[in-house]
């Protein structure tokens, strides 16, 4: 990093361990002023739907707030204890028991909130509002705790007042804040590349699954209006016809691997969690050693089969990619082992994903009392299939786009890895910066 400063620094240790021997340990209540809102009565009409601004702790995940989605009247303000914040204020969630609790957001406007939001106004002659901001956002698993991870009481203000906080001199908080926005502006520009691109993939998969490449005639079908020479048929037929040539899920009964038997290195034994993004993130497996996987005798994945979580977590699919010989499914995954001269295994997963094939899922979970498609209940699943060489037309179509998806997602994750290396050496004096 170009701003870094090689000149050695001296460090004291303190209650928030090693900062730099010219930085101040300062509560926040020692340079900020911390307040909270208010909610006028939901039941008075004539409260609500003005032009003031009012945040909710469920838009604190904006990090950003530039608007609001409710706002209140003059009359809300005077008969409530929501007040006017000031813009720059830092914005922490007190309560909620998921993972909403300890955020924290920049309020970008004047705004009020409500009680379940903390607003911290920085004194600007000491602290710098990103600086402050970026501190906390570091410290979310800290803050969270200070109730304690499962506390129902969630944080208050004297807790908010409470927190220490290392501060630099102005000058270098202002340098700090600036190399961390530069990096979130960029996480946020790929964020946004890769929401546009899942709207043309999704868009794309709607035409192409429906309508085809160059048809022109159409014909009604168990699965609404289809080209003409396509076909619709059930995942039985496809069976009996060879087009798929296995269907097995993994559901092992007595052989269900215990806890003990699942070692370091071996062979993969994959759930519906490890299903990101339309692959296996074989990070998120478990392994079993290769005696302990020959015992198996059903749910023996293998490399290009297509693979759909059926219990618990329904609907996500994949394309297993592997250079084993095999992997073991978990009693969540069903695999699609598909004759590739009948049916393209990029089609078939793409069509999987499709409206077409989640909504008849959807419809099997609502005539049973768990959430799952048992393998039998699959087999009466409908499959539309175009010949194999417009199947395999669709399906580099929809790759080409899902690889764009992945190759952003990856440069998504290498910067919120560097934001995240940076905050732990910035905001700690570790690498100091040239002011």
């Amino acid at each position: 990093m170009s701003e870094e400063n090689q000149v050695p620094t001296r460090y004291k240790k303190t209650e928030l361990g090693e900062i730099p021997e010219e930085w101040e340990i300062v509560k926040i209540n020692d340079c900020c002023d911390v307040k909270t809102g208010g909610t006028p009565s939901t039941k008075n009409k004539d409260y609500w739907d003005g032009n003031i601004p009012w945040m909710s702790s469920g838009e604190i995940n904006k990090k950003f707030v530039y608007s609001t989605e409710k706002k209140i009247t003059q009359q809300g303000l005077e008969n409530s204890n929501a007040r006017i914040l000031p813009a720059d204020s830092v914005m922490v969630a007190l309560n909620d028991q998921g993972k909403t609790r300890g955020s924290v957001a920049v309020l970008k406007i004047l705004s009020t909130c409500n009680q379940s939001l903390a607003c911290i106004v920085p004194d600007q002659k000491i602290t710098h509002y990103l600086y402050l901001f970026y501190n906390l956002q570091s410290r979310y698993s800290e803050i969270r705790n200070y109730t304690g991870d499962t506390g129902r009481e969630g944080l208050n203000l004297r807790i908010i007042k409470d927190i220490n906080v290392p501060l630099p001199r102005l000058p270098e908080q202002h340098k700090i804040a600036t190399i961390l926005s530069k990096v979130d502006e960029q996480i946020e520009q790929t964020e946004q590349i890769i929401e546009r691109t899942e709207i043309l993939k999704k868009g794309l998969m709607q035409k192409l699954l429906t309508k085809g490449i160059g048809h022109t005639k159409f014909k009604k079908t168990e699965l609404g209006e289809m080209p003409e020479e396509w076909s619709v048929f059930r995942l039985s037929d496809l069976l009996e016809s060879k087009y798929i040539l296995s269907h097995l899920d993994g559901n092992h009964g007595s052989n269900y691997p215990k806890p003990h038997e699942f070692v370091e290195s071996g062979i993969p034994y994959v759930s519906a969690n490890a299903i990101i993004g339309g692959v296996v993130d074989f990070s998120k497996a478990k392994y079993v050693a290769l005696e302990r996987a020959k015992r198996f005798k059903k749910g023996i994945a293998e490399n290009e089969d297509v693979l759909l979580a059926h219990n618990a977590t329904v609907g996500p699919t994949a394309l297993l990619k592997t250079d084993l010989p095999y992997v073991i499914l978990s009693t969540s995954l069903t695999y699609y082992r598909c004759d590739l001269q009948k049916i393209s295994n990029f089609y078939l997963k793409y069509y999987m994903e499709s409206p077409l094939f989640q909504n008849q899922l959807a419809k099997v979970m609502k005539q049973t009392t768990r959430n799952q498609v048992p393998i039998t209940m699959q087999r009466n699943l409908y499959f539309c299939l175009p010949s194999i060489e417009e199947q395999r037309k669709i399906g580099n179509v929809l790759f080409c786009i899902e690889k764009q998806i992945m190759k952003n997602a990856n440069n998504l994750a290498k910067l919120q890895a560097l934001k995240k290396g940076l905050m732990q050496d910035l905001l700690t004096g570790k690498v100091r910066v040239t002011v």
